[in-house]
């Protein structure tokens, strides 16, 4: 059979308020047998004093008080608990239906008629345990949340369905540049720049009336306007939710300049390799070439598509062996390896290359391949060729000179 004991619940430092001494040193005495701190005071104003500077677990009140009405002790200790609940159980000998209903609406979570039951006390100490329990729990949440939130790199807002800023974390206020009470409470209208701003409300307005009781989520890039009237590119996300108190949008915000300056910087040099007349082939880490300017096409005679994802030892088809070990092989960081190899072209002529092999890495310093730089040198070999037959054979009778025979 499963165990349906509960485990034990934590002592508390429960406030005991009653002008009655006799009966308030009963009460505490029980109290304290149970493990529980107890503070005994009778006077409403030095319960509100000591409340200011420490908090307590549950408060244990009589609503006559010596200095001041009960019911307006109780508003003032609920006003205390803004961040914090601490239940509040009355402890009186006023019976009737018209005192307990004052009591209730004046704030207090319970009460307990006099003489006390000290069974009946202990249970709804143990009731309010438990619910205070589940609010701490529910406060520990929350803060780890709000710390999360704090700590992202990433802004994220919550918006109201008039579309103000109900909250924000510090990354909101950095990206654009406003100070927390320059921006909460205010329209995220003023967020977007001017023509952006009434397509950002049609489609807010648009998510918040088609989510009904769902939550809902849109992507996509936009732009934004910082405090001073610079305009960014960035990655925004909505979420619609229903809460109780109605709908919220939140939106989270990622500013992308940099990535957008970085991607720019990539084309335009994509752009210029592309157009270098010289052949620049980029090489994976298993031999496939993955980039083929206008300038490989020139020399090779092959399209990029027909080259794409295919291996580098295709194009050097009689060096095959000779390739594959120096990729497999890999290379240091500022290694260089020169090659003279025969190339067959698409229209299958046969071309002296010298291929310039130096290895590439990645932002975190990992190899990520090679970098080919090709250069027809068939020229340079005809006429070396050339040379080295002069030099061996009679001009006139193109047979080998004496100093052939005379080697032989």
């Amino acid at each position: 059979m499963p165990n349906t004991t509960s485990a034990p619940m934590p002592p508390l430092h429960i406030l005991l308020l009653d002008n009655n001494a006799a009966e308030a040193g009963q009460i505490a005495s029980a109290l304290q047998q149970q493990g529980h701190q107890v503070t005994q005071l009778n006077s409403g104003q030095a319960a509100l004093e000591l409340l200011r500077q420490t908090p307590t677990d549950l408060l244990l009140m009589d609503v006559v008080l010596p200095d001041m009405e009960g019911y307006a002790a109780i508003r003032q200790i609920k006003l205390l608990q803004e961040n914090r609940w601490a239940p509040v159980i009355v402890l009186t000998t006023l019976d009737d239906d018209e005192n307990l209903i004052k009591t209730l609406e004046a704030g207090a979570d319970d009460c307990l008629l006099k003489p006390i039951d000290f069974n009946v006390l202990q249970a709804k100490i143990r009731s309010m345990q438990r619910i205070a329990q589940l609010q701490h729990n529910a406060q520990d949440l929350a803060l780890s949340h709000a710390t999360t939130l704090d700590n992202l790199v990433d802004g994220v807002m919550v918006l109201d369905t008039q579309l103000h800023i109900e909250s924000a974390n510090p990354a909101i206020f950095r990206i654009f540049g406003y100070a927390p009470q320059q921006l909460l409470g205010q329209s995220a209208i003023q967020l977007w720049p001017e023509p952006l701003r009434e397509n950002f409300l049609q489609l807010s307005l648009e998510l918040i009336i088609n989510s009904e009781q769902r939550a809902f989520c849109h992507d996509g890039q936009t732009s934004g306007q910082r405090c001073n009237g610079e305009v960014f590119p960035m990655e925004i996300g909505i979420s619609i939710v229903s809460l109780h108190s109605g709908s919220r949008m939140i939106c989270t915000i990622r500013d992308i300049t940099e990535r957008k300056r970085s991607e720019t910087a990539l084309r335009q040099q994509a752009q210029i390799i592309d157009q270098t007349h010289d052949s620049i082939i980029a090489i994976s880490q298993q031999g496939l070439i993955e980039s083929w300017n206008q300038g490989s096409e020139r020399l090779y005679g092959y399209s990029a598509e027909s080259r794409l994802g295919t291996p580098l030892t295709a194009l050097f088809s009689q060096h095959t062996e000779q390739l594959r070990y120096v990729l497999q092989t890999g290379l240091r960081q500022t290694e260089k390896i020169e090659l003279e190899l025969t190339a067959i072209t698409a229209a299958g002529q046969q071309r002296d290359i010298s291929l310039s092999l130096s290895a590439r890495f990645n932002s975190a310093g990992e190899a990520a391949g090679y970098i080919g730089y090709s250069l027809d040198i068939s020229e340079l070999k005809d006429a070396q060729r050339k040379l080295e037959y002069l030099a061996s054979h009679d001009q006139l009778t193109r047979i080998p000179n004496r100093y052939l025979f005379n080697d032989r």
